[in-house]
């Protein structure tokens, strides 16, 4: 019989030394784009108040917007942002139009007072711990793919959604989380932060199939545990049921969509539509149409819609040969349910914040970024103008996505 080899003592306090300063490591690195990145979008949000026309402001009805907060602050509650604090405040009866925003989010803002302070707070918290998940699943493809995939998040043309009161960063760290929880083989974890998910945002049902396929691939020693997945769903069937008792509809999220134009169509119709809203408003575009004061011109959008889309899948398809079959497949979903719900004049409506849960376009370009200095390079030149313009539309009031 062959005796286990003693591990001494000094390698094993070695490798302890070599794990923690890998933490700090990341732990700074993380940090660092967070506060950049954060520093770089509130910058351009306070410019832009300051010095750029702000367009008309509309609240759900029955909320009045409150102006008395501080300009920088405000900025992060325009258009969905006054819907999820109106719903923290007043809940959904009477309103079926507000069933279209899910409830976990609103909920949680009114665990923590429901003021936009607090609102933001909210947002910010749960984006630095997306991206600290981030880090994790990006690990395992070394260091430099973790940080550029951080970096990616952080700077993404739309990030700003991330500290503006919308669910965008709550629904990254708990679809992240329960993509860790299972690449570590904790099945009750992952269905349980999975279910939060989906009860954030209809996207969080599309883990399952992804997460299924991950446990099942690993053998047959994972795959009782992959019942736990059953959880996810309970947090869409949760407010089902909510909205049957309350509505007398179980499916009201989804009616409402036709308020916007929404309709079920093939992905290429979708895409085809986007393409031609992009070339009809190529043309037509201006500094007034962008910024003018007002009521807010939507059609501009149409450029952004496609361009950031395109960009999206390009992120997708640079982890082709580097991220596991589960997440693209979780990420290629994100892209084509909207895409097949395309909307009347503005066919890829919100796509350029609803891609912002496909967290494996991120592991794309960080891995491409971490391998082609070039590649950098082209990513920042193109997201941090881009980001600006929008970051600076979105707190001026005027529509972005």
């Amino acid at each position: 019989m062959m005796r286990e080899l003693a591990i001494p003592e000094g390698s094993r306090s070695a490798s302890r030394r070599v794990a923690k300063r890998r933490r700090l490591r990341a732990a700074a690195t993380v940090g660092a784009w967070f506060l950049g990145s954060r520093a770089w979008f509130w910058l351009v949000a306070w410019a832009a108040l300051h010095w750029l026309p702000h367009a008309y402001v509309v609240a759900p009805p029955g909320y009045l917007i409150p102006w008395a907060l501080p300009s920088w602050l405000r900025a992060w509650a325009n258009w969905d942002g006054y819907w999820y604090l109106s719903i923290a405040r007043d809940g959904y009866a009477g309103r079926p139009m507000a069933t279209a925003f899910f409830p976990l989010y609103p909920l949680l803002l009114r665990a923590v007072g429901g003021s936009v302070a607090a609102a933001v707070a909210v947002s910010q918290g749960a984006f630095l711990a997306a991206l600290g998940l981030l880090w994790t699943l990006a690990a395992p493809w070394g260091e430099a793919t973790a940080q550029w995939a951080v970096a990616a998040a952080a700077f993404f043309p739309t990030a700003f959604y991330f500290s503006a009161v919308y669910p965008e960063s709550l629904f990254l760290a708990l679809s992240l989380g329960a993509v860790v929880a299972a690449s570590r083989g904790r099945w009750p974890w992952a269905g349980v932060l999975g279910g939060l998910a989906a009860a954030t945002s209809v996207y969080g049902v599309l883990l399952v199939p992804a997460l299924f396929w991950y446990g099942w691939s690993r053998g047959p020693r994972w795959r009782w545990p992959l019942l736990w997945l059953g959880l996810i769903p309970l947090g869409l069937l949760a407010y089902m049921a909510y909205l049957g008792a309350e509505f007398g509809h179980l499916l009201l999220f989804l009616s409402v969509q036709a308020i916007w134009g929404r309709h079920l169509a093939p992905i290429w119709v979708g895409l085809s539509e986007g393409w031609r809203a992009f070339v009809a408003t190529l043309g037509s575009i201006s500094w007034d149409g962008l910024f003018g004061p007002g009521w807010p011109s939507v059609t501009p959008s149409n450029l952004w819609n496609f361009a950031l889309t395109a960009w999206a899948v390009v992120g997708l398809g640079l982890g082709l040969f580097r991220i596991p079959g589960p997440w693209l497949l979780y990420g290629a979903l994100v892209l084509i349910v909207p895409l097949s719900d395309p909307a009347a004049g503005l066919p890829l409506m919100s796509l350029p914040r609803l891609v912002l849960a496909a967290f494996p376009i991120f592991l794309g370009f960080g891995g491409a970024m971490a391998k082609v200095p070039e590649f950098r390079r082209l990513y920042f030149w193109f997201s941090l103008p881009t980001g600006a313009l929008l970051a600076a539309l979105f707190a001026t009031g005027h529509w972005v996505a």
